[in-house]
């Protein structure tokens, strides 16, 4: 008890000081990410939602232990002493879908709403856009945006009983085995995503028909489809399923497959230049790693998880 005491105490005079700190600089608020990595993301979407805003954003803080420290939990453990100067921003992974409380802006949580920032980076409309800047061609080869959409398709059903199990405390769907099921494994060679990834996407479906077969086998009192139109409220569909599972999983094989892209573009477009030696250096000169490029923009349309943080921005500074 004396243990949680301390450490109570030392959140509390940390989320003082950052308090303290917002006012001696005459800035809105100090803002806690869970990672160098995130700070990218949240200044954006505060900049561009409120832009007559000033933020001083840190990616990691003391522990009690004098250790530095970051992660989500890490951002949480101030949770009982935030304000509109000293708040958190942190991913949702399953917080939001599995409906945690207390994770809001009424207590100075802003969240992603997707699992991750990664979703975002990957919104599927988006993609084909990242794809030619990279490039600097038109992408005629890959769709992105019918890619995700087909993933998100095959992938639903099977993500409503992962959540089902999950929000009943039930291991017969854990983490792991999901995301090994919907997984997009190791290399991938140019022939797997021609026709759009069709070889791709069937062995993934073939997992997931086999391990929803199973299911249903085994919990035949289970009618899981009377559980869609409530993931539907949050926000899920068939659509959209990409936005709402482990970020660095989407993120990692849209990266291999951009990349895979501007490679089979780059190679058809020095073909057509035959022997322009110039002109073909000046080609390979003009690509850019297609990881960099899905980084440097995120888009702001209207989709559901960017319409949450919209509004909470919006709520919050009362615009």
């Amino acid at each position: 008890m004396a243990l949680d005491s301390y450490k109570d105490d030392f959140y509390k005079r940390a989320a003082q000081n950052f308090a303290g700190t917002s006012r001696l600089m005459r800035i809105d608020a100090t803002v806690h990410v869970e990672g160098q990595v995130d700070i990218k993301f949240w200044s954006r979407i505060f900049a561009k939602l409120y832009p007559q805003g000033k933020f001083r954003f840190i990616s990691y803080s003391k522990s009690p232990t004098g250790a530095s420290a970051s992660g989500s939990m890490h951002c949480l453990n101030y949770r009982n002493y935030l304000s509109d100067k000293f708040f958190i921003c942190i991913d949702s992974d399953y917080r939001y879908l599995l409906e945690e409380p207390d994770i809001n802006i009424k207590n100075y949580i802003f969240q992603t709403y997707s699992y991750a920032i990664e979703n975002h980076y990957c919104y599927a409309p988006h993609l084909n856009a990242v794809c030619e800047k990279a490039c600097h061609l038109k992408n005629d080869f890959f769709d992105f945006n019918l890619f995700l959409t087909n993933y998100s398709n095959i992938i639903y059903e099977l993500f409503i009983w992962h959540q089902y199990f999950l929000k009943r405390g039930s291991h017969e769907l854990d983490v792991l085995p999901f995301n090994n099921i919907i997984s997009i494994r190791g290399k991938i060679p140019p022939w797997q995503i021609e026709n759009n990834g069709e070889i791709v996407l069937d062995r993934i479906r073939q997992r997931v028909n086999a391990r929803i077969q199973r299911l249903e086998h085994d919990y035949p009192e289970i009618k899981i489809s009377s559980y869609f139109n409530h993931y539907k409220y949050l926000g899920v569909n068939p659509n959209n399923t990409y936005l709402f599972v482990r970020g660095h999983h989407i993120f990692d094989f849209i990266t291999k497959i951009g990349e895979k892209c501007c490679d089979i573009i780059v190679n058809k477009q020095k073909k057509y230049l035959k022997n322009n030696n110039k002109l073909i250096r000046q080609l390979q000169k003009n690509v850019q790693p297609f990881k960099s490029v899905i980084t440097e923009k995120i888009s702001f349309d209207n989709y559901i998880c960017m319409n949450k943080l919209k509004k909470d921005v919006s709520d919050f500074y009362k615009l």
